[in-house]
């Protein structure tokens, strides 16, 4: 049979209460989940500048079937865009795209012959939808984007010797990459390359084109 135990010397049930008890650590409050950068509004404003050239061919008079009519000019370039990103750094959206140029020239040339003349400017106003990428989840950085729409073109100025329609409308096109640097809360600043393209047509006409544009972009995202 097992000796029944001893109980415990006083003295030392005295000495134990007297001894502080260590409580446990209370683990420190989480701290609240930081908000994504990259999800919610978006909203972008761009401006910049860029060369235009394009290709305008007759549709309806025989005498300039054979005639190369060729647009060049330098002018200025508008981005506003609206969005929200779907995922964590995309987004989906619509915009109002302006490309134009002030005093371009317009040349023809038929059976070796070559004439210019400056015109009052040359439009292409495009809107519709775009995507916009984002590949880094932590800061905004390089950015990606893309977008198709339908597009005016509005001419002023004639060619002598030529029928010049002032308006042809058709589809717009446009890729862009760009990068961003955020600079207080949502507000980013950036640099935008865009290349627009454009098919445009009237009863009488066919223009084409091609539109690349350096923008300065500000963006809240």
């Amino acid at each position: 049979a097992a000796a029944p135990s001893r109980p415990e010397p006083r003295a030392r049930r005295e000495r134990r209460k007297r001894e502080p008890t260590t409580a446990a650590p209370t683990p420190a409050p989480a701290a609240p989940p930081e908000r994504d950068p990259r999800r919610g509004l978006y909203l972008r404003a761009a401006l910049g500048v860029g060369p235009r050239i394009g290709s305008i061919s007759n549709t309806t008079d025989t005498q300039l079937d054979q005639a190369d009519l060729s647009l060049s000019g330098w002018g200025p370039a508008l981005d506003i865009a609206m969005g929200w990103a779907v995922a964590p750094g995309f987004v989906i959206g619509g915009g109002l795209f302006l490309d134009w140029t002030s005093r371009p020239t317009l040349a023809a040339e038929y059976n070796g012959r070559r004439v210019e003349a400056t015109q009052e400017h040359y439009r292409l106003t495009s809107f519709g939808p775009f995507v916009d990428w984002y590949p880094k989840r932590s800061t905004l950085g390089l950015h990606i984007e893309g977008g198709i729409g339908v597009g005016l073109g509005s001419f002023a100025g004639d060619l002598p010797a030529t029928v010049v329609d002032r308006s042809a409308s058709g589809v717009t096109f446009f890729l862009g990459t760009g990068y961003e640097w955020r600079i207080a809360g949502a507000l980013a600043i950036g640099a935008l390359l865009r290349l627009t393209g454009a098919a445009l047509a009237s009863d009488t006409e066919a223009h084409g084109l091609f539109s690349p544009s350096l923008l300065l972009s500000f963006t809240w995202f």
